[in-house]
């Protein structure tokens, strides 16, 4: 049996006849319409609203047994020790750490100290390597297992980031899209902090929603403990880092205090200075680090020393922008010669003037290789000195592509939110545009790429579900 139901705040009467005298169907169906008065069942409260269900558990589990199968394979398959031919300089710093000895000569030999990498990861392969041996084949299942842990927790981090801020059926599909893609489980084998700084830029974006959310200062003073520790693993990731907890203090404030939802920042528990201390922690754990390097080098090296080679490297006369492996200090006996004749920081220096030079001498050459670089990174057409295959190319792209249509959707709908993701993919990929791209830096930033892209599809198929919805139910007009 069916029954008329009156939505509340729509007129309780039908018109009249008189009223609806001399009109056409379509105008008495409209005018219906817009009185609200629409065919109800009985029986329709008794129907259960079926919300979409989070498979966090799940997720974590389809994460979790593709990289145990690769690295199954690697352990069955490969050479031992093969994990330590790839990234060389970290193998021979975590050894040095391990054995008690300086940070320094991360090419072999003895060239004198060196802040070529960062200490972070050296540091981590050192304590595995005192537990489990140094180059052992236990070392080489410790390094792996981990990146095992480093990738299913930022699967879990990526989930937590779609749930809170697009809604389940992003975080389900983000989740999977993450866990079981090709492209991505073979990630664990890359000896180099990848895994571990894909975790930890991911992890930040998740506790700068969390602050903004409900911040404390415990929160904030954690926020700043990460950024440190962060920075020490990967320091290129220290714009990036500065912008997303900016987020969360102008951003947070912005869509939950301005807007009623959250007066916990106003609260006790989060007092003014929060930030100020959570900055004051970030700079002491992070500082001790350039400061050995001002005592130790004689020269400000912030960060990494790096840079002038790498432009030099990516900007060579009639390259091709790609990265140049018979260039590294490592695998050319030329290069490693000068290394160790100049030092450290007379050969960056050196490399950069030169890199500064080409650039001066050949700028058409520059802006063809730039305007190069910048499609390489994000469609993921470089690994090292060669092209990608194909199944990475095309992870890379679809997923790129389709995280910026999410993104311009994201814009269009929740602007303040939006920006927490574009300022990590506008800042963090500006130096690889200058010097060379490569598909395991755009690794980084592959988790916010994953989360844009879930909400884009997500909604396509919500318009395509209205769109069919509204072509099943429109009533037919006779005219």
């Amino acid at each position: 049996m069916i029954k008329s139901v009156v939505i509340p705040g729509a007129p309780s009467v039908m018109p009249t006849t008189e009223q609806t005298a001399g009109r056409d169907q379509s105008l008495v169906l409209g005018h219906a319409a817009a009185l609200a008065i629409v065919p109800f069942p009985r029986n329709a409260e008794r129907v259960p609203i079926r919300l979409p269900q989070l498979h966090f558990k799940t997720i974590l589990i389809v994460a979790l047994l593709p990289r145990l199968a690769v690295v199954y394979y690697v352990l069955s398959h490969y050479p031992r020790g093969w994990l330590f031919t790839k990234g060389m300089e970290l193998g021979i710093l975590g050894r040095l750490l391990a054995l008690g000895q300086p940070f320094n000569s991360p090419f072999g030999g003895s060239t004198g100290p060196t802040a070529f990498i960062a200490p972070g990861y050296p540091f981590v392969i050192s304590v595995i390597f005192r537990f489990f041996g140094i180059l052992t084949q236990q070392s080489t299942v410790a390094i792996l297992l981990l990146h095992v842990a480093f990738s299913v927790a930022t699967v879990a981090m990526i989930v937590h980031i779609a749930r809170v801020s697009l809604g389940v059926r992003v975080a389900n599909l983000a989740g999977f899209g993450w866990a079981l893609s090709p492209a991505l489980v073979w990630m664990p084998i890359i000896f180099w902090d990848t895994s571990a700084s894909t975790m930890l830029l991911t992890a930040m974006v998740a506790m700068a929603l969390r602050l903004a959310r409900r911040p404390s200062l415990l929160l904030w003073c954690g926020a700043g403990l990460a950024s440190g520790l962060t920075m020490l693993i990967n320091p290129s990731l220290f714009v990036a880092l500065f912008a997303i907890l900016g987020w969360a203090v102008t951003g947070g404030w912005h869509i939950f205090v301005r807007r009623g939802r959250c007066a916990a920042l106003l609260s006790p528990r989060c007092p003014r200075y929060a930030p100020l201390a959570a900055l004051a922690i970030m700079l002491a754990v992070f500082l001790p680090w350039p400061v050995r390097n001002l005592r130790v080098m004689h020269a400000f090296i912030p960060f990494r020393s790096n840079l002038g080679y790498e432009l030099w490297n990516g900007n060579q006369h009639g390259g091709t922008g790609r990265f140049v492996e018979t260039l590294h200090p490592m695998l050319s006996k030329v290069q490693y010669g000068e290394y160790a004749a100049m030092g450290e920081v007379a050969y960056m220096r050196d490399r950069a003037e030169r890199g500064k030079a080409s650039i001066r001498r050949y700028p058409l050459e520059f802006l063809r290789r730039t305007a190069w670089r910048i499609p390489a990174f994000w469609l993921g057409w470089a690994q090292g000195g060669v092209s990608n295959s194909g199944l990475v190319t095309l992870h890379a792209a679809g997923v790129s592509c389709l995280g910026m249509v999410g993104l311009l959707l994201l814009f269009k709908r929740k602007r303040q939110l939006a920006w927490l993701f574009l300022l990590p993919l506008l800042l963090f990929p500006l130096p690889y545009y200058v010097t060379h791209p490569d598909f395991r830096f755009r690794l980084l930033v592959d988790p916010i790429l994953t989360v844009l892209a879930a909400y884009a599809l997500v909604a396509a198929w919500r318009f395509l579900g209205r769109r069919r919805s509204s072509a099943v139910h429109a009533p037919h007009v006779w005219r």
